[in-house]
Order: structure tokens, then sequence, then C-alpha cells
């Protein structure tokens, strides 16, 4: 993955992001991602790079009462 990043943040710092119209728990920290954090090139990079932190998002969810689940 490391040689498409510099390609992939040129590519995503063209696009115009919008906050999402719901709560989302990124798989990047395991928790609800701000609509800051979310709206930046920054993060899709490191979503690209880093460790996939589904557990912790998961238990996230769970601690906020979630019961049901959408992955996309």
């Amino acid at each position: 993955m490391d040689a498409m990043l510099d390609d992939f943040r040129a590519v995503a710092e063209t696009l115009t992001f919008r906050a999402p119209q719901t709560a989302i728990v990124s798989n990047v920290s395991g928790r609800v991602v701000s609509d800051v954090e979310i709206c930046s090139a920054d993060y899709w990079v490191r979503h690209v790079r880093e460790a996939v932190r589904f557990v912790d998002g998961m238990r996230a969810l769970q601690d906020q009462g979630v019961t049901t689940y959408l992955e996309l």
C-alpha cells in the first residue's frame, strides 16, 4: 500500500468531503469519528495505511447500546 499513498493523497486532496448525516465509527481509531477528521485527505490516507481496529469499533458501538450494525 505504501507505494500508492502519494497518488491516493493527491486524488483525495481534490475531493470535496461533507460531514456524514449519521455518526460513523472509524476503523482507523475504533471510535466515533469527528466531522472534521473524516472530511480530510489525511484521514483517508490513514484509513488506507493503518491497521483496521474493527473490534475496537464494535466495542464502541456496544458501549453506546447499539444492537444493529451495518458495515460499509
